[in-house]
């Protein structure tokens, strides 16, 4: 079976699901993804591969984009002003807030079988289209949009009391924002808890020569099957809000299961808004401009930056003004790692029919959110 139907050019995960008696006894992710995507950019001026970038990855395309103008400015030894820094970081909020929101209006909802709010969706959409068009030349407009956008967010998204789940037997009636509509679905269910057990550490933070130093010695297939010391890792909201207030509490409660993940999901949309507000507020006007290409520069260079759906890393290598190598470390990569997060909470799942295995094994995927396209296959264990 398909799912996620919105997928990148450059392949797509293959998840296979065995199970015997009750449980799941075996996970395989494999990933079609070729190892030397990335080879579209050698032979490039640093301006063509950032020009290229987006076009090539749609789903976070301003953070594939930043990731590549950091990466091709440090191996030029260049450096970014504080407007365009700042500029950078608003640019990344607004895409965090556009992401999650419409993961919780759309993908969870339809993961969980209930009604999506695309009207909602539209209109996010909508708003962060006037905002980014109205940057450096309206800047009222601007703020007056992202207002709009943070009160609609609030509201319809995650709710007021979105760090205080309520019981079901409180609720008397539909609740307005998707994110309680969302966690009473998942206890009518008994689905809270639902992968729970992964038990992956979160990928640490580095610094960017260690990262430098990392990449610079390990083949081209790391960038398909990244690890720490042999070891799989987790990026995700998850991972990154883990010592949060309402992750830790949810973790008591559920332990790294779905209402726990959507939790930290809810937490980290809920923590950009600010920040959006903040930067128009300091009236800052710098677009994320591109890199200068200069034909002598060689060097090498790395970028990593917090994505929405985990850290994404974009490594470059200069010769002559020319890209020698380029690799790209997407979040998908850590958390479908064949050990990684997403294989080790569908081994917990029970089996009771492939029906019921395959309505909560597409709840996970979607909780722990693939930048591509995947198949499900669910057999008996061989």
């Amino acid at each position: 079976m398909n799912a996620n139907p919105v997928g990148e050019p450059g392949g797509r995960l293959r998840i296979a699901l065995a199970h015997a008696g009750d449980r799941i006894a075996r996970v395989d992710i494999a990933t079609s993804r070729p190892v030397h995507a990335a080879r579209a950019f050698i032979g490039r001026t640093p301006r063509e591969a950032v020009r290229l970038v987006p076009l090539l990855f749609s789903l976070c395309a301003g953070a594939q984009r930043i990731a590549a103008i950091v990466a091709c400015e440090r191996a030029q030894d260049l450096e970014p002003t504080l407007g365009e820094q700042a500029a950078r970081e608003f640019a990344l909020q607004l895409e965090i807030v556009r992401e999650h929101a419409l993961r919780i209006l759309v993908d969870w909802p339809a993961a969980l079988g209930i009604e999506p709010d695309r009207d909602t969706a539209a209109r996010l959409f909508a708003l962060q289209r006037l905002i980014t068009g109205s940057l450096c030349g309206d800047n009222d407009t601007a703020r007056r949009s992202a207002l709009q956008l943070i009160e609609v967010v609030r509201e319809a998204v995650i709710g007021d009391d979105w760090a205080e789940p309520a019981e079901t037997g409180a609720v008397r009636d539909r609740p307005r924002a998707m994110l309680q509509r969302l966690l009473l679905a998942l206890q009518v269910s008994g689905w809270q808890a639902l992968g729970a057990g992964a038990g992956i550490r979160p990928l640490e933070t580095f610094s960017g020569k260690t990262w430098l130093d990392r990449l610079s010695n390990t083949a081209n297939s790391y960038a398909l099957r990244p690890e720490i010391d042999g070891q799989a890792r987790e990026t995700t909201p998850y991972a990154r809000r883990i010592d949060a207030p309402e992750v830790r509490a949810g973790t008591l409660r559920w332990g790294d299961g779905l209402a726990t993940r959507l939790l930290a999901l809810a937490g980290e949309l809920n923590s950009a808004l600010p920040k959006l507000q903040d930067y128009l507020e300091r009236a800052h006007c710098a677009a994320p401009a591109e890199p200068l290409d200069d034909e002598a520069a060689t060097g090498e260079g790395i970028c990593v930056v917090d994505a929405a759906r985990g850290t994404l890393m974009h490594h470059i290598e200069l010769s002559q003004g020319r890209i020698r190598d380029y690799r790209i470390v997407a979040p998908t990569e850590w958390n479908f790692h064949p050990r990684g997060v997403a294989a080790q909470a569908l081994g917990q799942l029970p089996f009771r029919s492939e029906a019921a295995c395959a309505a909560q094994a597409r709840a996970l995927i979607c909780a722990i959110d693939p930048c591509v396209a995947y198949d499900l296959d669910i057999r008996r264990h061989a």
